[in-house]
């Protein structure tokens, strides 16, 4: 009996370190994956504002050259 304890007492003790392992390993990956998806995020960020003004004066060209070809267009009064 007391050969049979000393076993389920080695068997819990083992599986408290298998889970405990994981644990570990798991926060581990968590965290790893914390900081690589805030390197993206600020990766995204930074190229987001660098790209920002080039956008804007493309779009300004655009919206400006078009506004200008439709004043250039005469004016049709449908009746």
């Amino acid at each position: 009996m007391i050969k049979d304890d000393n076993n389920i007492d080695k068997l819990k003790r083992a599986a408290v370190s298998a889970l405990s392992a994981a644990a570990v390993k798991a926060k581990l990956l968590a965290n790893q994956e914390e900081d690589q998806i805030r390197e993206l995020a600020a990766s995204l960020i930074e190229k987001q504002v660098f790209l920002q003004p080039s956008w804007l004066s493309m779009l300004y060209s655009i919206i400006v050259h078009r506004s200008v070809t439709l004043w250039m267009v005469p004016y049709v009064a449908v009746t």
